[in-house]
């Protein structure tokens, strides 16, 4: 069986070079490129009192991020197919919008700006893997949605549902094949 955080890892620098010139609001006033973690966001600095505010001013866990995340897969075993393995990944957005404090329409504009890319990356290529070895072929429709309802999770409980952040994910099965070694 090939490693899915291969997957997970060739999703995410392809990301990285798709983001890399583009920049959206954050928190602080000022703009940024998008962090691109896998998995989940790391987690909160505590700062000793005294210490000083990061030089642009943004946390590290603030947005606007990208969350390359593994959520489930499935094995199938035939006969007349072999084994194989069809995992689900769910590319979680989020993006803070100062323009949405006036209009509405702008935080709106930002996070589907972001899917959008996302989306363009996810459809750039059919397989992925390690190395630029083929070893994930991309199969399936690609869905998205914005809002991130309660069923994403801790995403939704981090407050990205709530103006002006505004969040989306994309989800996206690959399949590769299995070959289970079942000596242990």
């Amino acid at each position: 069986m090939k490693a899915t955080y291969f997957l997970l890892d060739d999703i995410a620098q392809e990301l990285e070079k798709n983001f890399a010139e583009t920049k959206f609001d954050t928190e602080y006033g000022i703009s940024a490129i998008p962090n691109i973690w896998i998995g989940h966001a790391p987690p909160k600095k505590s700062m000793p009192a005294g210490s000083e505010e990061p030089e642009d001013g943004r946390d590290d866990d603030s947005p606007p991020f990208v969350l390359v995340r593994y959520l489930d897969d499935e094995f199938t075993d035939t006969r007349e197919g072999g084994q194989s393995i069809a995992s689900t990944v769910g590319i979680l957005c989020g993006t803070y919008s100062r323009d949405s404090l006036q209009d509405i329409k702008m935080g709106y504009k930002d996070i589907m700006n972001m899917m959008d890319r996302v989306f363009l990356t996810i459809t750039k290529k059919d397989y992925w893997g390690d190395n630029g070895r083929k070893i994930w072929a991309r199969i399936g429709s690609i869905k998205r949605t914005t809002g991130l309802q309660k069923e994403i999770g801790s995403i939704y409980e981090a407050g990205l549902h709530y103006h002006p952040y505004y969040g989306a994910a994309v989800i996206v099965k690959f399949k590769c094949a299995a070959i289970i070694n079942t000596t242990i």
